[in-house]
């Protein structure tokens, strides 16, 4: 939802527009390094006690509905688990399937590239999945492995970026770990190819 969205709702349900509390909930929106993934810093149960103790009591209730609606755009329901933090913003990437992810000509060969990944039948092909924040690479990479993990259960699925990866890698030579770590590694994301 934009900004004006969340303050007209927030008019009907509230009585007030709650100006403050939506620009700080979405502080990050559009920013180069965040785009929409900028809800993971506030779009939670940690982000809406900081709300509180910031704004209010009634602010909280307005955080809440923002929040709420938001998370209904990228699938969520009302009854599933609510956010508590960052970290488990993230993992509630269960809702990011290719049932809801929104298609259109300049994403459908990547969305071919990513069912077949899902399916297997991509089995030793590297896919690169590069774009502007904010356009679906998370969605799309969720629902490899959300698919992956519906055809099979047992399935070992790890999701990260390039970031954590460069971490760890940088971590792993400054300690002179390295073999220990590319055992890790790979341990954690090998699979089989059917």
């Amino acid at each position: 939802m934009t900004f004006e969205q969340h303050c007209l709702e927030s008019l009907k349900t509230f009585g007030g527009m709650f100006e403050e509390v939506h620009l700080w909930l979405d502080e990050y929106a559009g920013c180069d390094e965040y785009g929409y993934r900028h809800r993971v810093n506030r779009h939670h149960e940690a982000g809406l006690r900081q709300v509180i103790d910031l704004f209010g009591e009634k602010a909280g209730n307005v955080a809440r509905q923002h929040i709420i609606s938001d998370l209904k755009m990228e699938g969520w329901r009302e009854g599933s688990p609510f956010p508590k933090d960052e970290a488990d913003y993230v993992c509630m990437g269960s809702r990011f399937r290719f049932e809801n992810f929104v298609r259109d000509q300049s994403n459908s060969e990547a969305y071919a590239a990513a069912q077949m990944v899902a399916k297997g039948s991509a089995c030793g092909i590297p896919v690169v999945i590069h774009s502007e924040a904010g356009l679906g690479k998370t969605h799309i990479l969720h629902a490899i492995g959300n698919e992956a993990l519906q055809r099979d259960p047992k399935a070992r699925v790890a999701l990260f970026s390039v970031e954590w990866y460069e971490r760890k890698l940088i971590s792993a030579l400054r300690d002179k770990a390295i073999n220990t770590f590319f055992r890790t590694f790979v341990s954690t994301i090998r699979h089989r190819c059917r």
